[in-house]
């Protein structure tokens, strides 16, 4: 009830906006109010918080935290050229047409790259080279395959390669130690019709997960899957040290 009373105030005070309504006309998701959000991007920038690609131009320093690239940016690589991109921690990247020189960003912690049109396989080689990143978001690219040198980022914590062409895992993912989340969903083949699903993960990739020790969220997109696979990964994650508690999903995105 609390929740829903902060959210009355916050809609009465023109703050959020309703945008999607249930069958019984109940609000599902809101937005925030379009005065209200360049507000927030305007004392992020400020307070060198978060910068959208849009507001480089008018930055304070030229050493920024989080940068945030959502929007067709005129002579971004200039600007991007101004930056201490090494500094920067954490990178989003969606709805633009730029091309960004991920190999400039070294010590990226978080890339989410989610819907990004002009990623490639080539692109993950350079990102193969962030050995501080933590956080991995392919969601929705057009990434076909994942480099061996996967298995360089040893500080990743979640890998996220849903709704991608993905079909199979390099065995050096088992060197991936911290690995938390792994997400993997389906992608439409349309260049097949006796086969309109894509399996995501190859059957002897489960026995490369079950050598992970951290990994505790295993989410799988999978219209099917050998039921004697999924047995077997997790009797190995309950025999291993650091096992709390491992979640399989198997349903459709």
């Amino acid at each position: 009830m609390m929740a829903e009373s902060i959210l009355d105030e916050l809609v009465a005070s023109n703050i959020i906006l309703p945008v999607k309504h249930n069958d019984i006309s109940q609000v599902e998701a809101w937005k925030v109010h379009q005065l209200m959000f360049q507000t927030i991007l305007l004392d992020s920038a400020d307070e060198n918080f978060l910068v959208t690609g849009d507001m480089l131009q008018s930055r304070r320093s030229n050493r920024i935290r989080r940068l945030a690239i959502h929007t067709h940016t005129r002579h971004l690589e200039r600007l991007l050229n101004a930056i201490d991109l090494p500094f920067v921690h954490s990178l989003s990247i969606f709805g633009t047409e730029n091309r960004i020189p991920l190999e400039k960003f070294e010590g990226l912690r978080v890339l989410d790259v989610q819907g990004w049109r002009k990623l490639d396989n080539d692109d993950l080689l350079h990102i193969c080279k962030m050995p501080l990143l933590r956080y991995l978001g392919l969601r929705d690219t057009r990434v076909t395959k994942i480099p061996p040198e996967i298995g360089n980022l040893r500080c990743l914590e979640t890998l996220d390669l849903r709704q991608t062409p993905v079909t199979e895992l390099p065995k050096q993912v088992g060197r991936l130690h911290r690995l938390f989340h792994l997400l993997v969903g389906n992608h439409q083949d349309q260049s097949n019709a006796s086969r309109i699903r894509v399996c995501q993960l190859l059957p002897g990739d489960l026995e490369i997960l079950s050598a992970l020790p951290s990994l505790q969220h295993l989410l799988l997109g999978l219209d099917f899957f050998p039921e004697q696979e999924l047995e077997s990964l997790l009797s190995a994650k309950k025999r291993q040290k650091y096992f709390d508690a491992i979640m399989i999903m198997i349903n459709e995105y």
